[in-house]
């Protein structure tokens, strides 16, 4: 899969160099116009605010979008595309296989087995963490780098 993804990236290298500000804007406002369409019905508009209260998000969490939306130029999108989505020194990914709590036997009994293709993309098993709860996936997933929130990494 990570050799597909690949693969989409050197293809999509090319629209991304070929993108026009008119282009991006179009995109833009398309977006914004989903994000800004008014709900249908109360329980719509209350799922809207439960939803924010839930994910802890700002209640105008979509001006915030829109705001970011309106002022995004084609110049910014090719460089962060570049670097973080062209640059593979940069580029990560995290891979989890999840088992039911009945398949752990079968998982510990294959922990040592080293899966690896041309690009050693898949780590050894023994270096996995096994979770047996929402709340100790949550916890491993947080203690990654790449989860971590711009107040906690300063």
């Amino acid at each position: 899969m990570q050799d597909e993804l690949g693969t989409f990236f050197e293809s999509q290298k090319i629209i991304f160099a070929e993108l026009t500000q008119e282009d991006l804007s179009s995109r833009a406002e398309a977006i914004i116009k989903s994000l800004i369409d008014p709900p249908t019905s109360y329980s719509e508009e209350a799922n809207e605010f439960w939803g924010a209260i839930i994910s802890d998000m700002p209640f105008d969490w979509t001006d915030q979008v829109v705001a970011e939306l309106k002022a995004l130029r084609a110049d910014d999108v090719r460089a962060a595309a570049q670097e973080w989505l062209f640059d593979n020194e940069k580029r990560r990914s995290v891979s989890v296989m999840l088992f039911g709590n009945s398949h752990l036997t079968e998982l510990n009994s294959i922990r040592d087995m080293k899966v690896t293709d041309g690009n050693n993309f898949f780590p050894p098993l023994a270096g996995s963490v096994i979770c047996e709860s929402l709340e100790e996936m949550t916890v491993a997933r947080d203690s990654l780098k790449y989860f971590e929130t711009p107040s906690s990494s300063q």
